[in-house]
């Protein structure tokens, strides 16, 4: 028995030598490749060494003194402590700035077999602001229309926070980046509605010129940036879209709609505008006749007899229409979306204008009017997803940054 004893410790010993062998080549080997890795490296970079030179002050940002200690322990099966570190992170609490110091306690889960470390409420990782600050930010920029400079002032004069104009957009960007889902979930809430209103205003990026598109349903709000406002981005925008009825305006791209194999409806006031033009610039005597006659067809309740009247009223004026270029420009018009003005008519739940699309699109002419522009096209999207979330919740009531930040 004591010969295999010994033979059993031999192979023992023999294999533990064999084995710290292998581990000491493995790491010298791996030694050898890492310095060849950070000579290669330097010789890309030149001989300049990053950060401040030697005997000068760092400029990083000091931790400021803390007003609340918080200590966070993980949450898993059976744990093996592995240390902690800190975090100081600044946010408001009851109307004050405060400085919040995080004590995080990592540990080792034995039976997940992976490091467990707790996630800070309140602060998400890599920013050293609260969520109940950058919410604050985010609600001034989106809401109260304001520029990122306003937003520094008004933090500084309330809080006595020092932030940067970066800073807020850099907020901006993660809140639309966490509200994604939120935005993809709205946007299929407006492909099912059965009316849809549609409008466009122009959106400066950089020195160009975009658009930014709304389509609006009774329950849904959704902007989109695109470069043109021609028919290819309008039919990306009706892309999905699953309704009986598109209510929009006179503009010639969003003829087409017709393409689409859907009832539409102009907006009566966009219409009711240019016939005011028309009768100032008609020297006609029979324009002030032709443009009541026009104005009654409205007061109907059919749209049979109202397409009918307009044929008619068409006919009885066509000698003085075709005399006139204002009352000529008009009637064409009127001819070329005849089955469009009296939708609203026989759908009940079909609005006669388009008041709805441009109510939502107005929070945004105020921003452009006071920002002038977007100096890239992440900000431009960002604000459009952002815009989206806002009007949404806001029209149903609900409190638009829950569940985001």
């Amino acid at each position: 028995m004591l010969w295999m004893a010994l033979l059993i410790s031999n192979i023992f010993f023999l294999g533990l030598f064999a084995f710290c062998r292998l581990h000491v080549r493995v790491a010298s080997n791996s030694r050898i490749l890492v310095r060849a890795w950070k000579k290669r490296r330097a010789e890309r970079r030149g001989s300049a060494k990053r950060g401040k030179k030697l005997g000068e002050h760092g400029g990083g940002r000091l931790s400021p003194a803390y007003d609340i200690v918080v200590e966070v322990w993980p949450k898993c099966h059976l744990t093996w402590n592995r240390g902690t570190y800190t975090r100081t992170v600044t946010d408001i609490l009851n109307g004050k700035a405060v400085n919040i110091l995080y004590v995080i306690h990592r540990s080792f889960c034995v039976l997940c077999r992976r490091e467990a470390e707790p996630k800070v409420q309140g602060a998400m990782p890599g920013f050293r602001f609260g969520n109940n600050l950058i919410r604050y930010a985010v609600d001034l920029r989106v809401e109260e229309k304001m520029t990122y400079a306003s937003v520094v002032n008004i933090i500084m004069k309330t809080y006595s926070l020092e932030v940067t104009a970066q800073t807020i957009h850099d907020w901006c960007l993660k809140a639309a980046e966490l509200s994604k889902p939120v935005y993809e979930d709205i946007n299929r809430l407006a492909n099912e509605g059965q009316v849809l209103h549609v409008d466009e205003t122009g959106m400066p990026v950089d020195g160009a010129n975009e658009w930014l598109w709304v389509k609006v349903t009774k329950d849904a709000t959704v902007y989109r940036v695109y470069g043109n406002r021609g028919s290819k981005a309008l039919q990306d925008l009706f892309q999905g879209w699953k309704g009986k009825v598109a209510v929009s305006d006179f503009y010639p791209a969003l003829n087409a709609i017709g393409k689409l194999g859907v009832m539409e409806q102009r907006c009566v006031a966009h219409l009711l505008r240019l016939i005011g033009k028309a009768l100032d610039e008609s020297r006609s005597p029979l324009a002030e006749v032709f443009i009541h006659d026009l104005k009654e067809l409205f007061s109907l309740r059919s749209t049979r007899e109202a397409e009918a009247g307009l044929d008619r009223l068409l006919d009885k004026y066509g000698e003085a229409i075709r005399a006139d270029k204002a009352l000529k420009r008009l009637c064409k018009l009127l001819k070329r979306h005849r089955n469009h003005l009296f939708t609203y008519m026989d759908q009940g739940e079909v609005p006669r204008t388009n008041n709805l699309a441009e109510r939502e699109i107005r929070p945004f002419i105020v921003l452009r009017k006071r920002a002038q522009c977007f100096r890239s096209e992440a900000s431009a999207e960002a604000h459009a997803r952002l815009l989206t979330v806002w009007r949404t919740r806001f029209r149903s009531g609900q409190p638009w940054l829950a569940g985001i930040l």
